[in-house]
């Protein structure tokens, strides 16, 4: 719903009142790095809840002469998970408002430099590449929101579901028999 709520024309209302309405939420890094924080938390606190002293072991899948460069690493995934989901909706949804405002100001350049009847044959391709750029928008919208809503599920089932030691007892167990 914010991704889409930056489609609609709210400009002209807003001005009216005097304040800005308007715009993707989601076009606001400081919005997407917030509901990536968010993830994070819940990554971490899931993980220790369900997983326990299993979470913490994951940081290091080696032998323990290589904590001191496996520990780090993976504390850097971890960041590097949060940093690319708020980048990620971030970018993609302030891509096309931009894309938008370069068209419509491209109109009043067209205009002055060719006249108003060579600017007006320029302006309607313009604004035709303005209507399916907005519709474009509408899809990413759903995208977008769609991959977050995916990668934050598959951050937080991947932190929840720990390995256990005990898989390869099992294995050996079962090759026995």
């Amino acid at each position: 719903t914010i991704n889409l709520l930056g489609l609609l024309p709210l400009h002209p209302i807003s001005a009216l009142f005097g304040t800005h309405i308007g715009g993707a939420a989601t076009g606001n890094i400081w919005v997407t790095a917030t509901l990536a924080i968010l993830t994070l938390i819940l990554m971490v606190v899931n993980g220790l809840r369900f997983g326990g002293m299993a979470y913490i072991k994951h940081f290091c899948p080696g032998p323990l002469w290589l904590a001191p460069l496996l520990i780090p690493v993976e504390i850097i995934g971890l960041g590097a998970k949060t940093f690319a989901l708020a980048v990620r909706l971030f970018a993609n949804m302030i891509a096309g408002h931009i894309l938008l405002g370069v068209l419509l100001g491209l109109i009043f350049s067209v205009v002055e430099a060719l006249g108003t009847g060579a600017g007006l044959v320029v302006t309607s391709f313009i604004v035709a590449g303005s209507v399916a750029i907005t519709l474009l928008e509408v899809f990413v919208a759903f995208l977008q929101a769609f991959i977050f809503t995916f990668l934050t599920a598959l951050f937080i089932g991947m932190s929840v579901n720990v390995h256990h030691d005990d898989h390869g007892e099992a294995h050996e167990e079962a090759a026995a028999h």
